[in-house]
């Protein structure tokens, strides 16, 4: 690859000018890097290839970011770890592998989903993975596909099909209300129905407080004891019938 001469896009006023770089290796672009997102191929060796050598260059306790759809979050950390020289590995020296997964068109989707470990929920991993996305203005949700973080050969085929995606009716919907709206920003006037897709009342119960976002379709209809009900029920917006998707609830400090 060869870099333009001038740079492709103008970032917004109060942004520096920036410009993508080509690399001749993985190390190369992994240098000095605090997280390393890969999108190579879904299968498991090419993967823990990749990230042992980012790991050459990335800085110490560099988090692994895997954007796959079918593979279990334990069968690549593992595989990374065998790839690094064994199982036996110092704790500091561990690799970080994390499930992150943006959904297209990633500029205008707030949300990304995150796969996580029993451990790694307790642990730094997610508490420096939650600071950096909050730093690009994206919030997350946990994947609660069974499968998605234990080795499971059967569940390959299910993770791939049950994997959030957004249908292209929802993604331009989206895309144009974004667009709308920093227009309407750049002019210094947002109208409420703009932005505000809360309810007055839990549309369930009609007595609490709605106080659950549906990432997806932004509608604020829920108090948290129906979202509950949802979640384990219809798993549906009440009020759009887009999938109910809980943001992760977690205090982080920045």
């Amino acid at each position: 690859m060869s870099p333009p001469e001038k740079s492709l896009w103008k970032p917004l006023p109060d942004q520096k000018q920036r410009q993508a770089q080509a690399c001749s290796s993985i190390a190369q672009a992994a240098k000095h890097a605090h997280l390393v997102i890969e999108a190579v191929p879904d299968r498991l060796d090419i993967k823990c290839k990749v990230f042992a050598e980012a790991l050459q260059e990335a800085r110490p306790g560099c988090l692994l970011a895997t954007n796959t759809l079918s593979l279990s979050l334990k069968s690549i950390q593992e595989a990374v770890r065998y790839e690094l020289g064994g199982v036996k590995l110092p704790a500091s020296l561990k690799p970080r592998v994390v499930g992150l997964r943006f959904l297209s068109p990633v500029v205008f989707i707030p949300f990304v989903e995150v796969t996580l470990t029993a451990e790694q929920e307790k642990g730094p991993d997610k508490e420096d993975l939650l600071q950096m996305l909050s730093k690009w203005g994206k919030n997350c949700f946990i994947c609660d596909i069974e499968g998605s973080v234990e080795a499971d050969e059967r569940s390959s085929i299910r993770l791939a099909r049950e994997r959030l995606r957004l249908d292209t009716q929802t993604a331009q919907r989206r895309q144009t209300t974004e667009a709308e709206l920093r227009g309407l920003l750049q002019q210094g006037k947002v109208p409420a129905a703009v932005v505000d897709f809360r309810e007055p009342t839990c549309c369930i119960c009609y007595e609490a407080e709605p106080s659950v976002q549906s990432m997806i379709c932004g509608h604020k209809a829920l108090c948290n004891t129906c979202a509950s009900v949802v979640e384990s029920g219809t798993k549906q917006c009440p009020l759009c019938r887009e999938r109910f998707v809980r943001p992760w609830d977690v205090s982080v400090s920045l």
